[in-house]
C-alpha cells in the first residue's frame, strides 16, 4: 500500500504493506516478539526487521523497548487502532469479492410495470433474500417509469403487512 501525505507543504510517500500491519498488530497484541513470531509462523529476526522498517517508514517509534519489556508508545497505540481497522476492511473486501464470485452479492435490478408489479415482485424476490445477508446483498427494484425508483424494503414491508 502506498499513500501520499502532505506534511509542512511537502508531499511524503509512505510504502506500507499489509504484512507490516499484520506483523505490527501481532506484536502489539502479544507485547512479545517471540510469541508474535510463533503466532505468525515466522522467525524473530525478520519480524523485528519488519517492525523496524515500519517505524522507519512512519518516522516514529511504535514500541518502547527495554531489556524485558515491550510497550506501545502513544503513536503505537494510535497506529494500532487504525491498523486493525485497515486489516478488518481488507478482510471484508476479500469476503465481498468471494461472495460476488459465488453469486451471493451484488445488485439485483428488476423492471416492472405498475400496478401489477406490487403483486408479483415481493414473492419473486423472496428466494434472493434467503440467500443473501443484509450487509452483503443489495436489492433494488427499478420501475420502467422514469424517476420512479424505490428499494426492495418498501416492497418487503408491503408484503409482510398487507
Amino acid at each position: 500500500m502506498s499513500c501520499w501525505l502532505q506534511s509542512d507543504a511537502h508531499w511524503v510517500s509512505l510504502v506500507i504493506e499489509l504484512r507490516h500491519l499484520r506483523y505490527f498488530v501481532a506484536v502489539a497484541g502479544e507485547l512479545n516478539v517471540r510469541r508474535a513470531a510463533q503466532r505468525l509462523h515466522v522467525s524473530q529476526p525478520p519480524l523485528r526487521r519488519q517492525i523496524h522498517d515500519l517505524e522507519d517508514e512512519l518516522g516514529t517509534k511504535l514500541f518502547d523497548r527495554t531489556n524485558k519489556k515491550l510497550t506501545l508508545t502513544p503513536a503505537g497505540e494510535s497506529f494500532l487502532k487504525e491498523a486493525r481497522q485497515i486489516l478488518a476492511q481488507v478482510q471484508r473486501a476479500a469476503q465481498l469479492a468471494q461472495a460476488a464470485s459465488r453469486g451471493e452479492a451484488g445488485q439485483l435490478s428488476i423492471g416492472i410495470l405498475p400496478p401489477i408489479g406490487g403483486l408479483f415482485l415481493p414473492p419473486a424476490i423472496r428466494p434472493y433474500e434467503s440467500r443473501a445477508t443484509a450487509s452483503i446483498a443489495s436489492c433494488v427494484a427499478n420501475l420502467l417509469i422514469p424517476g420512479n425508483n424505490f428499494d426492495c424494503d418498501r416492497l418487503r414491508d408491503a408484503d409482510r403487512n398487507p
